[in-house]
């Protein structure tokens, strides 16, 4: 019998790639060479670019499977069923809670059925760009921003089309966390990759971004000319809590009941986006200056907002515009 003629795959060719025990959709996003050998990157569909995958030619048997619609139906209905099992026989289990105490903090469990694995938070040393260093687009954000309020004579629509506490979800997403809001308690549930220390280093400083986001915009984060439409804000937020025995529950939030400074938060991160984030960031790095850089909470902060900035460098065109999210000053 003559040997089955070989498959070959080439640049933007759809693809089954295989991760851990089962194939997922992707698409070969680069190819390259390297030791007289083809490498295929395989972007998978929906997941975020830090999951691609490089595969060598010698591998390609083993690991993908060509896009066809028969292959495509089986591979579903396989990773249905063994999410179906996976969801029978797991029970959710109690992990720690969040060690920045706060009657907010909420309960974590996980999805799955097996120990997570312990994979290493970034090494702090070896991070480029954080709260405290911005890359160069994040800083001409600011700079557009500064000279749409002092020189156009614009102000911030409001809400932003994506507010902090949206930018901070989405964020979190991207890790297979999910989190449910109710009227009485916060869940957070979350997939394999990821262990219980990077999870809780994350929700953490969520929530340190999420309060002193709120306890400062008022005080420190507005231009001059931004003061009315802030005093307006104010004014609408307090009525709205007043007149919604539920407040906010059901919406995103990541924050704490009580703010550092002991006072009952306005959810400010519910109503400003991108341009009052970054205006914080450059704030907290000015404040922080004069404090021990190694210890835990400005190294925790440090770690995730390393990521945290990575995600929107890569989503700044989506987070701003300032056609989109700015209107004359009246």
């Amino acid at each position: 019998m003559p040997p089955k003629h070989a498959i070959t795959y080439e640049l933007h060719d759809k693809v089954l790639c295989k991760y851990k025990d089962y194939y997922y959709a992707g698409k070969i996003v680069n190819v390259s060479t390297k030791d007289n050998e083809r490498m295929f990157t395989v972007h998978y569909q929906g997941w975020h670019k830090r999951h691609d995958a490089v595969v060598p030619e010698s591998k390609v048997k083993q690991l993908f499977l060509p896009y066809t619609d028969e292959n495509v139906a089986r591979t579903t209905a396989e990773l249905e069923a063994a999410k179906l099992e996976k969801r029978r026989r797991s029970k959710l289990k109690e992990v720690p809670e969040v060690s920045n105490p706060s009657p907010l903090s909420p309960p974590v469990t996980s999805r799955r059925s097996k120990v997570v694995k312990h994979e290493p938070i970034l090494d702090v040393n070896s991070i480029k760009h954080y709260y405290g260093c911005l890359p160069k687009s994040l800083y001409e954000i600011l700079e557009k921003d500064h000279d749409a309020v002092i020189h156009r004579r614009l102000l911030t629509k409001l809400p932003a089309a994506y507010p902090v506490d949206l930018l901070l979800v989405e964020f979190l997403n991207t890790y297979d966390i999910e989190i449910a809001w109710g009227v009485n308690m916060v869940t957070v549930s979350y997939g394999d990759e990821i262990s219980c220390s990077h999870l809780n280093c994350l929700l953490q400083s969520c929530q340190m971004i999420t309060d002193y986001f709120n306890m400062m915009l008022g005080k420190l984060l507005l231009y001059p000319p931004e003061r009315d439409q802030y005093q307006s804000e104010l004014l609408r937020q307090r009525l709205l809590n007043l007149n919604d025995a539920n407040g906010s529950n059901g919406q995103p939030h990541l924050g704490s009941a009580i703010l550092p400074d002991n006072t009952v938060p306005v959810r400010h991160s519910s109503v400003f986006g991108l341009p009052h984030l970054l205006r914080l960031f450059k704030c907290l790095a000015e404040k922080f200056s004069d404090l021990p850089q190694d210890s835990e909470p400005l190294v925790t902060l440090k770690v995730m907002t390393a990521e945290f900035v990575m995600f929107l460098e890569e989503n700044r065109d989506k987070y701003f515009s300032v056609r989109r999210d700015y209107e004359p000053q009246e």
